[in-house]
């Protein structure tokens, strides 16, 4: 089944020369060359897993010829969005430690193929080593019985409350402003703005309690829509470990699978807002080697976690970890640097509405103890442990991050002290990953320290 649901975009150049000729013939040919184009290159690719090997033909005026073989895939992910589901059909992308594109991306596959074709990726990739060559064709035969995979068990799965409460304490609450944005950016653009015909002195008959009931149901939506987009992005989310693989699946709209080798996990990145702080639960990211283009379809996260099953889970993605322990705080130094780095530029951006302002301009002034007191918050967000082969470094004022590292999996380390630094006998060490993403950071640590984690770290790489 050809999948035409991207069709509007590649004509919208076609449509703006059509609709500034003042013509329709433009368009219609720019139509029939798109989707003629579409048929033909969709037509041409073709598809056969044979012999452990994925092997994968395309191309109009030039052929190209891929081969995957499956022990180097890493991710097999599944997406069926909106558009896919109404067609049927579905996009299976194959993803290896390359990234970059180096990976295949198969669009239009009818959905029942597209789960086919995944089921015998997953098995032939777990059985690399003894692989018995399927036979030739031209694309999978859908008659052929789907090979076995191991039992799945269960890591995390997310209700509807859950997901509710990710999105109040989340990123989604700003959702409404960005659509209020839009909204506004509209309504500004009208020529006719029945908002500068409303008489102020109108607003008094209505009185403070509809402004009130106003604000209610601002507050209601508001609320209300960040707890919709988390459950729309992530109904019936599942985290799963099949066999030596964590499986994904979320979405309500748009279903996405995605797969990730615990043998590609390089870091686990665990964040916890003020909010879910004082609830007592954390998000989960999980790092991976490689990664290809479409990063949110293929992302192995838990969006929201109680902190009593960190450990639990952490235990399932990284083998052999231990419960976390306790961070280690770094020197006072670091307190008097965190200060001094909030402080500084809150100082000299209240100094100027001070004098200018007076005087009320001095209330800017209230910034400079503001800036203090987040300055002592980042301070006590800080923190590192090594324990068992395992770094585990956290930091951040109002969203702590803290990411866990298998020293195993670092490709090299640096121990990076400014000027200022030296000054305070500090210094930062960071974790170069596989992989896309920041190194992992112990921040303002002595610099006796940081050197020692260095050389546990470079020890860990060559062994």
């Amino acid at each position: 089944m050809l999948d035409v649901s991207a069709l509007g975009r590649q004509l919208v150049g076609p449509g703006v020369v059509a609709l500034g000729a003042g013509g329709a013939r433009v368009l219609l040919v720019g139509v029939a060359l798109v989707l003629a184009a579409r048929v033909l290159a969709w037509w041409r690719r073709t598809y056969v897993l044979d012999g452990g090997v994925l092997r994968v033909e395309s191309g109009i005026v030039v052929r190209n010829q891929q081969l995957i073989p499956c022990e180097r895939i890493q991710q097999v992910n599944l997406v069926r969005k909106v558009r896919h589901r109404a067609l049927g059909v579905a996009v299976l992308t194959v993803e290896t430690a390359v990234g970059g594109g180096a990976g295949v991306r198969l669009e239009a596959l009818a959905a029942g193929e597209a789960e086919r074709l995944r089921r015998r990726l997953l098995a032939a990739k777990s059985r690399a080593a003894g692989t018995v060559p399927a036979p030739a064709a031209a694309v999978v035969e859908a008659s052929e019985p789907a090979p076995a995979v191991p039992a799945e068990q269960v890591v995390v799965r997310l209700n509807h409350r859950q997901l509710a409460v990710a999105g109040l304490t989340g990123a989604q609450l700003l959702v409404v402003f960005v659509f209020a944005a839009t909204v506004l950016q509209f309504v500004d653009d009208l020529a006719w703005r029945p908002l500068r015909q409303l008489d102020p002195s109108a607003l008094q008959v209505v009185g403070p309690a509809f402004f009130a009931v106003a604000a209610a149901g601002f507050v209601a939506v508001w609320l209300g829509t960040a707890a919709a987009a988390a459950i729309v992005a992530d109904s019936g989310y599942t985290l799963s470990l099949v066999g030596d693989e964590l499986h994904v699946r979320r979405g309500l709209l748009d279903r996405k699978e995605a797969t990730l080798p615990l043998a590609r996990v390089q870091a686990v990145r665990v964040a916890v807002s003020l909010p879910r702080r004082l609830l007592g639960l954390v998000s989960v990211r999980i790092h991976s080697a490689g990664g290809g283009a479409e990063a949110d379809d293929s992302q192995v996260a838990v969006p929201v976690l109680p902190a009593a099953q960190l450990d639990r889970v952490l235990a399932r993605v990284v083998p052999g970890i231990r419960p976390l322990p306790a961070l280690r705080r770094p020197p006072r130094a670091a307190l008097r640097r965190a200060v001094a780095r909030r402080v500084a530029p809150a100082s000299a951006l209240a100094v100027v509405p001070a004098l200018a302002l007076r005087p009320w301009g001095a209330l800017a002034l209230l910034a400079v103890p503001g800036a203090a007191l987040a300055g002592v918050a980042a301070y006590r967000g800080l923190g590192h442990a090594l324990d068992e082969g395992v770094l585990i470094a956290r930091s951040g004022a109002f969203i702590r991050h803290t990411v866990v590292v298998p020293l195993g999996r670092a490709q090299s380390g640096r121990v990076r002290s400014t000027p200022l630094q030296r000054r305070a006998g500090l210094a930062t060490l960071l974790v170069d990953l596989a992989g896309p993403g920041r190194p992992a950071r112990v921040v303002d640590e002595s610099a006796a320290t940081a050197e020692r984690l260095l050389v546990s770290v470079v020890g860990s790489t060559v062994r």
